[in-house]
């Protein structure tokens, strides 16, 4: 069996050694804390120095991404209308086709009129010089 101040002395040294532990845990948190702080100070400082900066910056873009919204509108407004556009713009095209068909229609009758009236020209050309050639 363990002796009573025994047991008091080795739960003496248990909580002691235990102490030391928690004293250097503590002072190494302080000194990893500390190097925290000083940075996030470091980062204060610098984002106090540059407020007036990063105020600007976000001003500039804030209207930058204004501009390009409106430009986003624009665009999908245009697109939306593109449909009714293309349609009407297809209906004009079958208009215009149909036109010049009828078109090509006439100049190919016109050709065959004028080739008919050439010939029929040319026969009386040849029938009044036949009826001069009889004649003389």
């Amino acid at each position: 069996m363990i002796d009573p101040s025994t047991a008091g002395a080795l739960v003496a040294t248990v909580l002691s050694a235990l102490a030391a532990l928690m004293l250097v845990a503590a002072v190494l948190l302080a000194r990893a804390l500390s190097g925290a702080r000083r940075g996030l100070v470091s980062g204060e400082t610098r984002l106090l120095d540059e407020r007036h900066l990063l105020v600007a910056r976000f001003e500039e873009v804030r209207s930058h991404l204004a501009d390009l919204q409106a430009v986003n509108e624009r665009g999908l407004w245009t697109l939306a209308h593109l449909d009714q556009r293309l349609d009407a713009a297809r209906s004009k095209l079958v208009a215009r086709r149909e036109d010049l068909d009828r078109q090509r229609g006439r100049i190919l009758a016109t050709q065959t009129d004028v080739a008919r009236w050439k010939s029929g020209a040319r026969m009386l050309i040849r029938a009044l010089e036949l009826g001069r050639t009889f004649r003389v």
